[in-house]
């Protein structure tokens, strides 16, 4: 039986534990390889050191120089595994420049991306350029796959069988013939995202949830800018927004992706979102290289996901922290915008944000993006915001205070995301209201809101046609 001792260190007794403690949660009998990989080096010394003791493994280095490197223990490990008749399974997403040309899977353990920035490293795995134009795989396709036992001379692990891509049997779904997102004809998001029907416990804001409703209703490939000043509940709105999506959209593939951000911040949202969303981040101590490959890896996948007709949600915190990145890594052009943001960096900035659209012959990518706004801040917090602006079509303004929406808050082609025209001169006689009572607007509106129970009841009662 596994125990743990009283310092939380683990202790194998037979060689099933190290069996349970690696088993693939989804293909029981099978070793799960991205456990392996993420596994501390502690604990994989210990496994490798109590094995000693009952098997007489071949080894393929000196034990010492075996014990010291975690690579070579893998190794070792999975060469046992094999020759126990284990199925060694992993699974990760693919990073190809070149389409017809070979790649490398990077893994993909937990809800994040662990792999190589701007090269490959030897944890990665092979695939050939054969079994790429077989399944016809792009960059950023989920793989689930298992692998062969590695040869003494080889330096990476290679593709032994696929099993799934993207989470869909190879054997039910031909990958060859999805529509290409570039390719894709894109339309005004007409699926609303319906927050104000929220299921509501404890942790719910539906007064903030309704009030969304009301200023920036959204549909599913909304691409959505948050302006957001310091400590005005940017993170508060993330969550009550997420929590609301996945509370009511059990097919919608949720992504929260976090650029630079502060380490005790990604621990929050893992506490709270971990096993619901899919989470791609980096700190604020990691290069810019890391940002940026953190960034485009979540946006391929969600491409990919979007062929396959899945509607895709990703919440993204900073859409500014992302410019910084590409600007810190961009070659210099000689065409820099005021503030010293290179051109070619916002242009990718925008890039990356324009992802986000409703198509017609596949699925649909919404973003949520904040940018950061600050009084007296830099030009290129300026500039982003300007740019974002021209490019998103819904638009949600934070300001200090209660209620922290501001009144400006808007979505474009709102009408089409309303269910009959009474709801749109509803809403119209709304902004007629709002417009109306400008500094105290939200206030008003707020207690109008906690008086009724829900959206219709509120326009019945004050915003109907014959106001």
């Amino acid at each position: 039986m596994l125990k743990k001792n009283n310092t939380l260190e683990i202790e194998f007794q037979s060689f099933d534990d190290i069996v349970s403690y690696f088993n693939h949660n989804e293909y029981s009998g099978s070793i799960d390889l991205n456990k392996l990989y993420i596994c501390k080096q502690e604990i994989l010394i210990r496994c490798f050191e109590f094995l000693l003791t009952i098997e007489n493994l071949k080894l393929t280095a000196d034990k010492d120089q075996v014990l010291y490197s975690k690579k070579e223990l893998i190794r070792n490990l999975i060469i046992l595994f094999v020759s126990k008749k284990y199925k060694i399974i992993g699974s990760g997403i693919i990073d190809v420049n070149d389409e017809s040309s070979y790649a490398f899977i990077r893994l993909f353990v937990d809800n994040t991306i662990y792999g190589a920035v701007s090269h490959v490293i030897s944890e990665d795995i092979f695939i050939s350029g054969k079994i790429v134009k077989k399944y016809g795989i792009r960059k950023g396709d989920e793989i689930l796959y298992s692998i062969d036992e590695p040869g003494s001379a080889e330096k990476r692990s290679s593709i032994n069988e696929i099993l799934q891509i993207n989470r869909k049997e190879i054997n039910k779904y031909n990958f060859n013939k999805r529509p290409r997102f570039n390719e894709c004809r894109s339309c005004h998001p007409y699926e609303r995202i319906n927050f104000a029907n929220t299921p509501i416990n404890k942790n719910t804001d539906i007064v903030l949830l309704r009030t969304i409703d009301l200023l920036a209703p959204a549909g599913f490939g909304q691409r959505a800018l948050i302006y957001a000043p310091p400590k005005c509940g940017k993170t508060y709105l993330f969550m009550q927004l997420a929590e609301s999506i996945l509370n009511q959209y059990n097919n919608v593939k949720m992504f929260i992706l976090l650029v630079g951000e502060r380490p005790e911040e990604i621990t929050g949202v893992f506490n709270l979102l971990g096993k619901k969303a899919r989470i791609f981040f980096s700190d604020f101590s990691e290069s810019h290289t890391r940002h940026i490959y953190v960034v485009e890896a979540c946006i391929e996948h969600a491409k990919r996901l979007c062929e396959m007709g899945e509607n895709v949600v990703i919440f993204m915190d900073s859409l500014t922290r992302l410019a910084r990145a590409y600007n810190a890594g961009s070659p210099h052009t000689g065409k820099s915008l005021s503030g010293g943001l290179d051109a070619v960096a916002l242009h990718y900035t925008k890039t990356i944000f324009g992802t986000a659209r409703k198509t017609i012959e596949a699925g649909s990518i919404t973003i949520y993006a904040t940018s950061l706004v600050e009084m007296g801040g830099s030009k290129l917090e300026e500039i982003v915001n300007q740019e974002g602006t021209s490019v998103s079509n819904c638009d949600i303004k934070l300001k200090h205070g209660k209620p922290n929406i501001d009144s400006q808050s808007s979505t474009r082609m709102f009408h089409l995301l309303c269910k009959d025209e009474k709801e749109v001169q509803a809403l119209n006689n709304m902004r007629s209201f709002i417009k109306y009572n400008n500094n105290n607007s939200m206030v008003i509106l707020t207690e109008m809101i906690k008086e009724t129970k829900n959206n219709k009841e509120l326009f019945d009662n004050r915003f109907n046609s014959n106001m």
